[in-house]
């Protein structure tokens, strides 16, 4: 499920004595005035010192950032990639359905019925090429299509990102970038 990796990290936390709670991505807004930092895992950090990770952390940054709230990524070494992207568009995508916009299988887009009308006497019937809601396929959304429509990640900025704690030290986001140029230049 999506919340275990979230629910494993409150529950090391909270055995480690640091206070932790889980939230929905929906009610960051809410209780972001309420907490101290926002703590988030990572996928990747990239040369840019930027994040990549579960969709919703670029958001979560985005809402601690106006509330002036410190936003820390954790992330092993090993995960520091020298990918540059500049948006959520430049990261590697293998879901060629991203975003895509199907249309309804049902034949004909609904017409609007008007709520009066005024018809000559004696004709109490409607016209035969109009449709009512009754006449509409219904569709249904599944699960599957909504997780087959949408990323599994996304990208947070560097200048969102207070700080990256790692097993190499502590890096600002320019520090990351230092650290791989460095890395990779002997």
């Amino acid at each position: 499920m999506v919340y275990m990796g979230r629910i494993k990290t409150a529950e090391a936390l909270l055995a480690a004595g640091i206070p932790s709670t889980v939230i929905l991505d929906s009610a960051v807004a809410y209780v972001m005035e309420k907490v101290d930092f926002v703590l988030v895992g990572s996928e990747a950090v990239v040369e840019s010192g930027g994040l990549i990770n579960a969709v919703g952390s670029n958001q979560i940054a985005i809402i601690a950032k106006a509330a002036n709230k410190p936003f820390y990524a954790l992330a092993e070494s090993y995960k520091f990639h020298r990918l540059f992207p500049l948006s959520q568009y430049d990261l590697p995508n293998q879901n060629t359905r991203v975003f895509s916009f199907p249309r309804p299988k049902s034949a004909s887009p609904p017409q609007i019925q008007p709520q009066w009308s005024v018809s000559s006497p004696g004709s109490g019937s409607r016209p035969p090429d109009e449709t009512t809601s009754s006449d509409v396929v219904p569709t249904t959304i599944t699960q599957e299509q909504i997780s087959q429509n949408n990323p599994d990640v996304d990208y947070t900025r560097p200048d969102l990102i207070s700080l990256v704690f790692s097993d190499v030290g502590s890096l600002t986001p320019e520090g990351v970038s230092q650290y791989l140029v460095g890395m990779f230049a002997e």
